[in-house]
């Protein structure tokens, strides 16, 4: 799930960059937000751990460097501090430093902004920008789309360097939501009877 996790992050951060390159008001509150969530359903081909057409369905919270990501039954949260995987079907959760998470935002963040961001077509209202980065690890191509007239990200496309395919179809995105305190930390008290594996 960490993969997706971070294929997902980038393409939302893509977004973002795309946003600031953007002369529309609206896509630039994008940009600007202070933190944003998606609900999505992504679907995998050509993965090797993974059947052809598995759909994934999901929501991400992200705030600067701190996020919250519901997948299936697991549920990651890094506040900057640790970061907890919360497998609900098993109800354990594993903690650890957030410095061994293997998702660095400030890197995610970095690898976005020095990709080269062009609208390759608009057909219909819905621009298809292309997005290529410096380095084609682990994403070797990029595409998303962006509906003109809502200024709302509809669908996401990423190719990784093993042929891996990740279609993202975006079922609703919003920027600055009020989270409430420690919303991106673990806390057990609310999940009764939890195994708490504790690697730190």
């Amino acid at each position: 799930m960490k993969r997706v996790l971070n294929i997902i992050l980038i393409m939302a951060m893509a977004f973002g960059a795309i946003a600031q390159n953007s002369d529309n008001r609206v896509v630039n509150l994008l940009s600007n937000a202070d933190n944003f969530y998606m609900q999505f359903t992504c679907t995998v081909n050509g993965s090797n751990i993974m059947p052809d057409g598995t759909e994934l369905n999901g929501r991400i919270h992200v705030a600067n460097d701190l996020y919250r990501f519901e997948i299936q039954d697991v549920v990651m949260f890094n506040d900057g501090k640790e970061y907890s995987t919360y497998n609900k079907s098993a109800n354990e959760v594993i903690v650890f430093n957030a410095a061994d998470d293997e998702m660095n935002m400030a890197s995610i963040l970095n690898t976005v902004k020095t990709a080269t961001i062009t609208k390759i077509r608009e057909t219909n209202g819905i621009a298809t920008y292309s997005v290529v980065q410096e380095s084609s690890e682990p994403i070797s191509k990029l595409a998303i789309d962006l509906n003109t007239k809502t200024n709302a990200i509809t669908r996401l496309y990423a190719e990784t360097s093993d042929g891996a395919k990740y279609s993202v179809v975006i079922d609703d995105f919003v920027v600055n939501q009020t989270l409430p305190d420690n919303f991106f930390t673990f806390k057990p008290a609310l999940y009764p009877d939890v195994m708490v594996i504790d690697m730190r």
